[in-house]
């Protein structure tokens, strides 16, 4: 799929126009931003409360590129109707606003960084900051996907290691963001971001993630980070031999490539 990896414009009859990360082919949307400053992302999670009579997710982010005027609008949009579960992120750069929804089937969350679930131990909030990785913190969510909430200490590192269970390494995974985010808070612009996402998945300021990514565990096809209210982002790719984090970045601007493609 690195192979077939495309930026994505798009200008409907009927919409807004915008900008979207995905593949050669794909009609849906894994992740991008539209002219009214609305941008959304996503992490995949497991869960047993799916179903297949919702619409997947790469077409609800297509229809708030095309139709969420507001960050309410995208909001709207992504909970009806659910499929599977779901980390997803919602911002809008007019407002300079944010929130995470975490997702399945029949059960929704919806916060921003000072909502009480983000305090939930072990986890925490950082000011102005909402983040996650591939796992539920709001213990209903949670407990769809996992019996035991605390995913870390040596409990979490024996399941890891002798009952496949992988939040233990996602839970080194949110650390790690964490710890970098709570480094460069206050100082994040494009590029400083871009290179801390870089950091990591090398594992700079965590040694047991970084042995985690000796092994080749979390492998990253993508990571872009966008100004949805300049139209600035940046964006790198995998390659066959490396992964995105290993490979260069690539600078635009939205209205400018709008401006090319008229």
């Amino acid at each position: 799929m690195q192979e077939l990896q495309a930026i994505v414009l798009r200008n409907p009859v009927e919409g807004f126009r915008s900008v979207s990360f995905s593949l050669i082919g794909d009609i849906g949307s894994w992740g991008g931003f539209n002219e009214k400053g609305i941008a959304v992302g996503e992490n995949s999670c497991k869960s047993e409360d799916t179903t297949l009579t919702g619409m997947t997710i790469a077409f609800r982010m297509r229809m708030v590129h095309d139709y969420a005027e507001t960050m309410d609008d995208a909001i709207e949009i992504l909970n009806q109707n659910r499929d599977c579960a779901w980390n997803l992120f919602v911002s809008d750069g007019n407002t300079k606003t944010g929130v995470v929804i975490e997702q399945t089937a029949n059960h929704v969350y919806v916060g921003e960084w000072d909502d009480p679930v983000e305090s939930t131990r072990p986890f925490y909030p950082i000011e102005d900051v909402v983040r996650r990785t591939n796992f539920f913190i709001e213990p209903t969510l949670a407990a769809t996907q996992r019996d035991h909430y605390n995913p870390r200490g040596f409990r979490g590192l024996f399941r890891f290691l002798f009952k496949n269970d992988f939040y233990f390494y996602e839970w080194q995974h949110y650390k790690t963001f964490s710890q970098l985010i709570k480094r460069e808070h206050g100082e994040l612009d494009l590029e400083t971001t871009m290179d801390m996402v870089r950091d990591v998945y090398i594992g700079k300021s965590n040694l047991l993630f970084r042995f985690f990514q000796f092994l080749g565990s979390k492998q990253d096809i993508q990571q872009w980070v966008a100004n949805p209210k300049t139209g600035d982002f940046l964006i790198r790719y995998a390659s066959i031999e490396l992964c995105a984090h290993e490979n260069k970045v690539h600078s635009f601007n939205f209205y400018d490539l709008l401006s090319l493609n008229q």
